[in-house]
């Protein structure tokens, strides 16, 4: 496609600029928003961008990366999760344990335990998109009704404020904080959705902190009572697991910091191995 393509020219020209100064690549990571099959470096489906069965690698163009050096492809939810999971390379951060959520197009989870993203018998845990939150509400892309991503997706809240697609999240947040109109029906609804979705996520997998990704940020402070408002009826553990919400804002591009962790994880395992004598 010409957006991997596009991708392939970048990452070209990014390694060459690092190894002009020497440096040896250890991997390459690519985070893709869809269900990915990682061991054959295959995305099976991406809903929100219309792509299905793609080998990312064969579209990147040739001679990206230098001989030798593995391009790992994953679900981008899971690498923004293991960015925010690690305070440094090989080095965990305060927070182990807890849920992820991306919603830059669409909405993705990644739940990560004692610093570990579990990623389910194929890999495909986390499309927390794709719960139903009404099982008669709005067609999804997914051929679903009523998934979470047709109510707390970033083009389906913008759609149900009546404002444009390029519409960045603090316009937003200022046109919902003006006044009770549109934009802060729509947010307020979102809010709504992400607390029944997160609640249930609660209940299955018991984590007592949820980290909603930069795309939320701007909208933190109108989502949260919403959201809490949920949790709190909705959770059975509430009396003793009160969910701690926060956002992931200080990190900018969570999925890009995850994917470098993961690739120099090799070499933190086997550091004597990259010396070069």
């Amino acid at each position: 496609t010409v957006v991997l393509a596009r991708l392939g020219e970048l990452a070209a020209g990014l390694v060459d600029q690092v190894t002009r100064t020497g440096a040896a690549v250890a991997e390459a990571h690519l985070g893709l928003p869809g269900l990915v099959d990682v061991a054959a470096g295959r995305l099976l489906l991406a809903p929100n961008l219309g792509w299905r069965e793609l080998r990312p690698a064969e579209h990147l163009g040739g001679d990206v990366l230098p001989a030798g050096v593995p391009l790992l492809i994953d679900n981008d939810a899971n690498l923004s999760a293991y960015g925010v999971a690690m305070a440094a390379p090989g080095r965990a951060a305060e927070s182990r344990t807890f849920a992820y959520l991306t919603g830059d197009i669409g909405i993705g989870a990644a739940v990560v335990a004692d610093g570990r993203v579990l990623t389910g018998q194929h890999g495909w845990a986390g499309e927390i998109g794709h719960v139903v939150v009404e099982p008669d509400g709005p067609q999804c892309h997914c051929g679903a009704r009523g998934c979470l991503e047709r109510y707390a997706g970033k083009r389906a809240v913008l759609e149900a404020a009546g404002l444009p697609a390029g519409t960045s999240g603090e316009e937003l947040a200022a046109e919902a904080a003006s006044g009770y109109g549109m934009p802060r029906v729509a947010v307020e609804r979102a809010a709504w959705a992400l607390g029944v979705a997160l609640a249930d996520l609660v209940n299955i997998v018991d984590v007592g902190e949820v980290v909603l990704g930069e795309a939320f940020a701007p909208l933190m402070d109108l989502l949260r009572p919403g959201i809490e408002e949920q949790l709190r009826v909705r959770t059975l553990s509430r009396p003793w697991n009160v969910v701690r919400l926060r956002s992931s804002s200080a990190m900018r591009a969570p999925a890009t910091t995850g994917g470098a962790f993961r690739a120099l994880d090799s070499v933190i395992r086997d550091p004597a191995g990259w010396i070069v004598g």
